[in-house]
């Protein structure tokens, strides 16, 4: 088989994202209880005539680690960034674990808001945050179009300290439901 074009590929991750974080519904498909879907539904109830080799492919190749297989390839799951709710299993992070200070980018129109509520998950279960403030300025740079994003600066471990824990999934993205705005440092 040829490799993967990056046309299709694109096509392809986006089309795996949506039915595993968002619309498993569109493939006549229900996620189980951890966000779990067999490998042969979603092959079999796809437009886009996906091989096990292409979606092998997909997942290998993509960048954030957004997707797993079991250990047999039965069974394929977004590892965040859900808005269907499911138990993708997080893990809490203890304090001594904890980054003292986690990033999260986001367009400037949204920082009166935020500082006035915090950070909310939005229609996902999560808020994301990363370790690492050039991440947070590439994925700010969704979100912020026309200008420089924003990059606050949550203050982890005293939110932690104060009863909002953060959680990490597989792919090493920090979750929180959600940061109050006395934890945010807009830098």
């Amino acid at each position: 088989m040829a490799a993967l074009t990056k046309t299709r590929a694109t096509t392809l991750g986006k089309f795996i994202a949506l039915v595993l974080r968002h619309q498993p519904d569109i493939i006549g498909a229900t996620l189980d209880p951890n966000g779990w879907l067999d490998t042969a539904v979603l092959l079999a109830n796809t437009q886009q005539s996906i091989s096990i080799a292409e979606l092998e492919e997909v997942v290998r190749l993509d960048g954030k680690g957004r997707y797993a297989f079991n250990d047999d390839k039965t069974q394929i799951r977004a590892v965040q960034g859900h808005s269907v709710t499911v138990d993708a299993g997080e893990r809490l992070l203890e304090r001594h674990e904890l980054p003292i200070e986690l990033y999260h980018g986001t367009a400037a129109a949204n920082i009166k808001s935020i500082m006035k509520d915090g950070l909310k998950p939005g229609s996902r279960q999560f808020v994301h945050l990363t370790a690492d403030k050039e991440t947070a300025r590439t994925v700010g740079k969704r979100h912020s179009k026309a200008e420089e994003p924003i990059i606050l600066t949550v203050l982890a471990h005293r939110a932690t300290h104060n009863g909002f824990p953060f959680f990490m999934s597989e792919n090493g993205v920090y979750l929180s439901k959600h940061v109050p705005a006395v934890y945010i440092d807009p830098v």
